[in-house]
């Protein structure tokens, strides 16, 4: 089968007014004081070296490894960092950019935090965050234990060389264990008396100073590359919830670069490209998350900005949201992709037409996918969202319709809802949200509870709490031969528990 690749528009370097006050805001908005963030991340890398010991560290130089458990450590380590410190950063600079661009200038809506876009998005990025760190601490301590530098050094050398280490990428690590050897060789030609242990003590103050300022380094380069992945996601989303609000209408995007002599060849390439609006950038590299090259940053402490344009006026101005009716008709829902993405000719189609909930439950249980169908109040249902294997995004219009109505969707390993599950529900004042797998059907209710939740910070970060308390029972019952998707669904019923005691609200589970 032939694959073919739109063509995108190279423009001429002239920058126009618009792209000029993008880039302006994202600059003023990195070049803030990132303080604190840094703190915190350094912080965090002094707590993962003193959690391990010089037993530890002495083992691992022996087995030119560490274990496994460190590693699963660290990754929880990262994992809490994400929700603790780099949530909130995110959350900050998507409300920073949210109305940076001069399209949404002056426009009269009110950006929403809570959408499955921007949840969906927070997510993904702090599973990659998780990962992406996670693996680049294992290949720097790696890269420290190899036959060539192990033998090179007696290994108390190396086990007190490699703590003040830990929290380092890969080439900043090798870095240091040179500036390490090079104070060490220029110590013994110019002290040639000096103790070998006074030699190593020496230097290995001095390489610990300079690890310092490499951790300071990468903090800061992660603080403003994540808040500028943040920054311009909020961006877009501002223009896309001005788009379903009616107050814009067919979009695209330009890249823009800031044009001084810092712009990488990467960037300098893309400058001026227009492409639309769910369409990926030619970045050059590995894609690190869902949707990272349909934005800039496309490298670490890139500055480079999307100018977005109108191509033609809204089409629709006049929304009702009473639940049943919308002035629109059924083909403009097609033509313009506002209304749902499970069209006919799109993979996964699921045809709900004509099925009660009951077939629709059984039938959406056996998809690999996220499969949502809303249901009105007269128990018909009104559309269908197809998802990938653990999410799905709803336009606003469909949120909008979703007041009063029965929407039910599938968790493909049958897991209990989660909590933007239950604030869709909440938010857009939904009758219930279902989340249903092979065994039955997860029924969140619209109640008083409901409505007297805390914001939904508060209860992601209880609920994030709850699972962390519960990792052990999920790594326990899979060492018992318990398998993963069950013990997920055991876990997941045992922090729901625990939200109940905190909020009073819980889901009810319907057997099929």
């Amino acid at each position: 089968m032939a694959m073919w690749k739109k063509h995108t528009k190279r423009l001429n370097k002239t920058k126009s007014r618009n792209a000029e006050e993008a880039l302006a805001r994202l600059k003023g908005f990195l070049d803030r004081d990132f303080k604190e963030p840094v703190r915190i991340l350094c912080g965090f890398w002094e707590d993962q070296q003193n959690a391990i010991s010089y037993q530890e560290l002495r083992a691992a130089v022996v087995a030119r490894s560490l274990n496994e458990e460190t590693f699963r450590l660290w990754s929880q380590d990262y994992s809490v960092l994400v929700v603790k410190h780099l949530k909130p950063l995110w959350e900050e600079a998507m409300r920073a950019g949210s109305m940076s661009q001069p399209v949404v200038q002056g426009l009269s809506f009110d950006f929403n935090m809570h959408t499955p876009g921007i949840m969906n998005w927070i997510k993904d990025k702090g599973a990659a965050f998780v990962t992406a760190s996670s693996e680049e601490q294992r290949s720097a301590i790696q890269a420290l234990l190899t036959k060539k530098i192990v033998e090179n050094h007696t290994v108390d050398e190396l086990a007190k060389f490699i703590r003040p280490c830990i929290g380092l990428t890969k080439p900043q690590a090798e870095a240091n264990l040179r500036y390490y050897e090079t104070v060490v060789k220029n110590l013994k030609a110019d002290h040639p008396r000096m103790k070998r242990e006074t030699v190593e003590r020496k230097a290995r103050e001095a390489a610990t100073k300079y690890a310092e300022r490499q951790h300071r380094q990468r903090a800061l380069t992660i603080a403003r590359t994540e808040s500028a992945y943040a920054y311009n996601r909020g961006a877009d989303e501002g223009v896309r919830q001005a788009q379903v609000h009616g107050l814009l209408g067919k979009m695209e995007k330009r890249w823009s670069t800031s044009g001084d002599e810092c712009v990488c060849d990467m960037c300098a390439a893309l400058e001026g490209t227009e492409i639309g609006m769910d369409e990926s950038f030619d970045i050059k590299g590995k894609e690190l998350f869902k949707g990272h090259h349909m934005l800039p940053p496309a490298h670490p402490n890139c500055a480079c900005a999307v100018e977005y344009i109108e191509l033609e006026p809204p089409l629709f101005t006049d929304i009702r949201t009473d639940g049943n009716l919308m002035d629109m008709q059924d083909e403009a829902y097609d033509r313009f992709g506002i209304f749902t993405n499970n069209q006919p000719s799109a993979p996964g189609y699921y045809d709900f037409k004509g099925k009660d909930m009951e077939q629709v439950e059984k039938e959406i249980a056996e998809r690999q996918y996220e499969t949502a169908v809303c249901f009105g109040k007269n128990g018909k249902a009104k559309f269908a969202q197809i998802g990938d294997e653990d999410s799905v995004r709803f336009t606003m219009i469909q949120l909008l319709m979703m007041k009063g109505a029965d929407i039910t969707h599938n968790h493909p390993n049958s897991t209990p809802p989660s909590p933007e599950d239950l604030y869709l529900m909440k938010d857009y004042k939904a009758n219930s949200f279902r989340t249903t797998g092979k065994d039955g059907t997860y029924v969140l209710r619209y109640t008083q509870e409901v409505e007297n939740l805390p914001d939904f910070k508060e209860f992601s970060d209880a609920y994030e709490r709850l699972k962390d308390e519960y990792t052990d029972i999920f790594f326990e019952l899979t060492e018992k031969g318990i398998g993963e998707k069950e013990a997920l669904r055991i876990v997941g019923d045992n922090i729901w528990e625990g939200l109940f005691e905190l909020y009073g609200v819980k889901p009810t589970f319907e057997r099929r």
